[in-house]
């Protein structure tokens, strides 16, 4: 989750950083103020990848019809016994690097607010030695050799070195103007911004370079006011070049005069050089530009909101194999040469299963259907002596013969309830927890505002139990199977669970009806390849 989420952030912050790029360009053939096309690009950088986060209702997943193979259904999945089993392993998630990445994310934030504190605190501790002065335009504060600069986000103050007071006057006043145009424009807020901005994502170097650029084009613009109340440009860089040379940089929590050589000479670049042809056009084809980067930036893929949703284990585990071993046992001692008897048909053998996975009662009946075909209902059961509403689920898993193929039978199970008790399988995992995490996680918008009557939630999952595809319709739990293979042609599935949703009280959710609500999941099968729609 963190490493896709720190690279979807980097590639949006490198097309908002272009976009800023091209959107100041055009703004300064237009002449106009630069600094906002970086704030807003900063900007973009943080919110497009943080609105990913927001969840969304999961639209329901349709596509043309198709055929697929059939699958038994029921409450547990059906998987061949006799150790002809595929279970594919848990994918890695390399949770290590998660945790390191996170950590390392909060350091980085940590550090950077940090350093922001301690330049604050340094501040505030040499202000103790300032004095005041009454200068052009207002009150200043004097040190030995901070500034000339503009410190304090809340209360900004002009902050200027002892040697400017002994200077001469015209480079007072240029000076000062520079600076109290910083105070008028409010560029110390718009610093502010982007310091928090860096702060949320501090490793992000398209965003630490946005911050670079914004603070240049802080000071571009801020000399063309200068310029524009009437200063000479010849007279104005001559006085930039004296602070640069006599000041020591500031922290970065302030606005400064001070640039290294190589921004100063850009700086006297641009208020030198003249307005070129075709300007206008320029600058509309920059911002066309700038605006397909927003837009790319917006379209970039995000990594899924949910990647560390529970993994609903699959019925086909450990537990299918123990079942299948119970069985296996069940079919030597009650049946022997059953699984190798030649017939037409097949056979089904109804058992009903104890707390402690024991055989209370079994029968066999035989089906004119091929093994593939047959479809289990809870009417089955009725040769053992339960009642249709007596059948909390319908289990399926398919046994073979392991010296012929050909020979297998089908073996329909369910387990004993409880009159006037809650039916808690002790066959299956218990899968409320998940299922409830999962409910929360993939339908907001339905366990916020209920499900219509008649309507359920489906997952389809991979083998490790991501989920891969979800919605909320009406569903047939004896032919979802097929109707997913249909839905996305060329998965298979195998096997589907039915179980109750809870709230947090472990209370059952209702439908609009008034009815328990239950979740259906469906697995694919080992060597399935995933939905491609």
């Amino acid at each position: 989750m963190i490493a896709s989420f720190m690279l979807y952030a980097l590639c949006v912050g490198v097309l908002c950083a272009a976009a800023a790029w091209l959107g100041d360009g055009a703004l300064a053939m237009l002449g106009r103020q630069r600094r906002m096309a970086w704030l807003l690009g900063m900007f973009a950088s943080v919110a497009i990848p943080l609105v990913s986060l927001l969840p969304a209702e999961p639209a329901i997943q349709a596509s043309a019809a198709g055929s697929g193979g059939a699958t038994p259904a029921g409450g547990a999945a059906a998987a061949p016994a006799y150790f002809v089993m595929n279970v594919l392993p848990e994918v890695p998630r390399f949770q290590a690097l998660e945790i390191l990445l996170g950590f390392a994310w909060v350091l980085l934030t940590l550090l950077v607010v940090g350093s922001y504190v301690a330049g604050a605190l340094r501040l505030k501790h040499g202000a103790r030695n300032w004095s005041s002065a009454q200068g052009t335009g207002g009150e200043l504060w004097v040190s030995e050799d901070i500034g000339p600069a503009v410190y304090g986000f809340l209360r900004p103050r002009i902050v200027v070195p002892r040697w400017l007071m002994v200077s001469p006057r015209a480079t007072q006043q240029l000076v000062l103007e520079h600076e109290w145009q910083h105070v008028a424009a409010r560029d110390h807020l718009l610093v502010a911004m982007g310091l928090a901005l860096v702060a949320l994502f501090p490793w992000n170097p398209a965003l630490l370079w946005q911050l670079r650029r914004l603070r240049f084009s802080l000071e571009v613009d801020c000399d063309a006011r200068v310029l524009a109340r009437g200063a000479d440009p010849a007279d104005y860089g001559e006085t930039l070049l004296t602070v640069s040379q006599k000041s020591r940089c500031m922290p970065a929590n302030s606005v400064a005069l001070i640039e290294r050589p190589t921004q100063l000479e850009r700086r006297i670049h641009i208020m030198t050089r003249t307005t070129p042809r075709f300007a206008a056009w320029i600058a509309v084809a920059s911002l066309a530009l700038a605006a397909t980067c927003v837009f790319a930036a917006t379209t970039v893929k995000s990594p899924p909101v949910a990647p560390d949703a529970p993994l609903k284990p699959t019925p086909s585990g450990g537990d299918a194999m123990k079942l299948g071993m119970r069985f296996e046992k069940m079919l030597t001692d009650r049946y022997p040469g059953l699984l190798e008897q030649d017939r037409a048909g097949s056979a089904i053998v109804v058992v009903l299963l104890n707390e402690d996975w024991s055989v209370a009662r079994s029968a066999v009946v035989n089906s004119d259907e091929k093994m593939e075909n047959v479809q289990l209902t809870e009417g089955v059961f009725g040769v053992i002596g339960l009642a249709q509403g007596d059948v909390p689920y319908v289990g399926a898993m398919g046994m073979q013969s392991p010296t012929d193929p050909l020979h297998r039978l089908l073996i329909a199970y369910t387990e004993r309830t409880t009159p006037g008790k809650r039916f808690v399988s002790s066959i299956t995992p218990d899968t409320r927890a998940v299922d409830r995490e999962l409910f929360q996680r993939y339908f907001p918008v339905a366990a916020r505002d209920g499900v219509p009557a008649g309507q359920s939630p489906w997952i389809l999952l991979d083998r490790t139990g991501h989920v891969l595809r979800r919605g909320v319709e009406a569903v047939n739990p004896r032919s979802w199977n097929q109707a997913l293979e249909a839905r996305f042609p060329g998965i298979r599935t195998e096997g589907i669970t039915v179980t109750a949703v809870t709230n947090d009280a472990e209370e059952p959710v209702l439908d609009a009806a008034g009815k328990e609500l239950q979740l259906h999941s469906v697995w694919l099968a080992p060597d399935s390849a995933p939905p491609a729609n």
